[in-house]
């Protein structure tokens, strides 16, 4: 899989980069591991510079709503920050991050991973 999970639990942070090819699947394995191994309410940083692929609309869509079941037994998830710098990669990322919003999820798309963190650790802070 091209994605590299990492947990912090000093941070109570989780980040996952993606590299190449990211399916639907692999972005619902990273729901599940988050679930799996106790860090739903964790801040997750999401990596997506080295990504090459873009989901479409209805899989962002599809996300959200797996989010939303997902926390309708697991709790609100942890704040997240996603990071992309290619057009449409952000534009994709910003469509999640306002779904997400409308479901009362804290998402904030960045272009670079320091912007990312600074507003994790502000999230957290609060």
């Amino acid at each position: 899989m091209p994605l590299i999970f990492v947990r912090d639990d000093a941070r109570r942070r989780v980040t996952v980069t993606a590299i190449g090819n990211i399916t639907l699947n692999d972005a619902i394995s990273i729901l599940d591991r988050r679930v799996i191994d106790g860090v739903w309410s964790y801040a997750l940083l999401y990596d997506g510079r080295q990504r090459t692929s873009v989901m479409e609309a209805q899989e962002v869509r599809i996300l959200v709503e797996l989010t939303r079941t997902l926390s309708s037994r697991h709790g609100r998830p942890g704040p997240m920050a996603m990071v992309r710098q290619d057009a449409s990669g952000y534009g994709m990322s910003r469509m999640f991050g306002t779904l997400s919003e409308e479901a009362n999820f804290q998402v904030s798309v960045f272009r670079t991973i320091e912007e990312a963190e600074v507003w994790l650790d502000s999230m957290l802070a609060t």
